[in-house]
């Protein structure tokens, strides 16, 4: 087949992942680094060709990852299929490894545990300083230093251990919504 005359398989060792051993690489012209071959009227990947030829059909939905980052690497034990979001993710260049490695946020703020905020259910981080500064801008609030906080907004005094929520206030509302639902059933 016209694809192994264009294939080295002596290539470089994945510094990353040494156990794969030597990729398989395309010696044909790369367009962005990948291999192309021609079957027919068609131009198709060449790692995707080798793929299908050794180990079998890729999975509908699927990308092919190249484990061992090398992209004109043919080799089929080098390449997995997977989600697009997974090839994302483990990309060196674009992956979520580049972001973890930041110390910092774009804003200069620091990553670490007090700073840092994670979503709920999802990998995401978030510097607290500027989602909190992004709020004041929003809203148009000033920023007010939680220590100095000895009353609720209603005037009420906040004493030890104190939580986000007035516990007179929440009493009160409490109060109201229990008469409320009272009036309502006796109405109805």
């Amino acid at each position: 087949m016209r694809l192994d005359l264009q294939t080295d398989r002596n290539g470089p060792v994945p510094e990353h992942r040494p156990d794969l051993g030597a990729c398989w690489l395309w010696t044909g012209v790369p367009v962005h680094g990948y291999g192309y071959i021609r079957i027919g009227k068609r131009k198709v990947q060449a790692y995707r060709v080798n793929y299908e030829r050794w180990i079998g059909p890729i999975p509908h939905g699927a990308v092919i990852d190249h484990l061992c980052r090398v992209r004109a690497c043919v080799r089929p034990d080098h390449l997995e299929p997977t989600t697009y979001s997974q090839n994302t993710v483990r990309s060196p260049i674009h992956g979520s490894q580049v972001k973890a490695a930041r110390g910092e946020c774009p804003a200069g703020h620091p990553f670490d545990e007090r700073n840092t905020y994670r979503r709920p259910g999802t990998n995401v981080r978030q510097c607290r300083a500027c989602l909190a500064e992004n709020k004041r801008r929003r809203t148009g609030a000033q920023p007010r230093p939680r220590a100095t906080e000895t009353h609720c907004a209603r005037g009420h005094v906040w004493t030890p251990p104190r939580g986000k929520r007035c516990p007179t206030c929440n009493r009160e509302a409490g109060a109201a919504f229990r008469a409320r639902d009272r009036a309502a059933r006796a109405a109805g």
